[in-house]
């Protein structure tokens, strides 16, 4: 925990980035939640309720490989800096950003199957939301497959692993820390809640909020990267 309060304030201007993205987001959309679930939700609609409406949905997919690009050259970014300051060295966002580089393509690959996993289990549990008996079951799913695949980044860029290495060994590691990971994205989900039911809004209110729920976000990210050190210590001891 100490390690965190003292790296906070490397990461800091991140979190300040990303308040600035979502808070231009809120003002033209009225909706917080900017992220790669969302979009999968949208396009998903589309495909549903637009027979014909080939654009929109071409669109749709186009602004999804967008937004995986640019946000996966932000958190990889982001992700080489935690990693300095959880292992304690020094840290220079020139050098840190020339090394997140090397781990982009595989990061990207890495973004790309979460994001098609994500997609086919929404679209898998869109069965469950015909009854109103199975209706929670599909939130569920999405959920805990989320959670499952959260620390995979982390172990790609702090093993230096192959794609497939950090998806395997990363969903394990999402499955021995499952609890402590989905008590924070509750949080971040709440806090979305929240912001997006409130129609008078201000944005420095939401601004506030979001800080908040971007710090947790980060805050996953961390304790990601920690617990891959940790478990790489346990590895030596034995």
């Amino acid at each position: 925990m100490a390690k965190i309060q003292k790296g906070f304030k490397f990461i800091l201007p991140f979190i300040l980035l990303q308040i600035i993205f979502e808070s231009v987001g809120f003002r033209r959309t009225g909706n917080s939640n900017i992220d790669t679930y969302t979009l999968i939700k949208e396009i998903g609609t589309s495909m549903a309720n637009s027979i014909g409406l080939e654009n929109s949905i071409a669109n749709s997919i186009i602004w999804l490989v967008f937004f995986l690009f640019v946000s996966s050259l932000f958190y990889i970014f982001l992700i080489v800096v935690i990693k300095s300051i959880v292992n304690q060295r020094s840290i220079n966002y020139k050098e840190n950003f020339e090394e997140s580089i090397d781990y982009f393509t595989r990061y990207f690959g890495v973004n790309i199957i979460m994001t098609i996993i994500l997609a086919i289990v929404t679209l898998v549990s869109g069965i469950f939301m015909i009854s109103p008996y199975t209706v929670l079951i599909s939130p569920i799913l999405i959920v805990s497959m989320d959670t499952l695949l959260k620390p995979c980044g982390a172990y790609l860029v702090y093993y230096n692993s192959s794609i497939d290495e950090a998806l395997s060994d990363g969903v394990k590691l999402g499955k021995d820390y499952f609890w402590r990971i989905i008590f924070l994205s509750f949080i971040i989900t709440f806090i979305n809640i929240l912001t997006n039911a409130s129609t008078n809004l201000n944005i420095i209110t939401y601004s506030l909020m979001d800080f908040f729920k971007v710090s947790i976000k980060f805050y996953i990210l961390m304790f990601s990267m920690y617990i891959c050190k940790r478990e790489d210590v346990l590895d030596i001891k034995k």
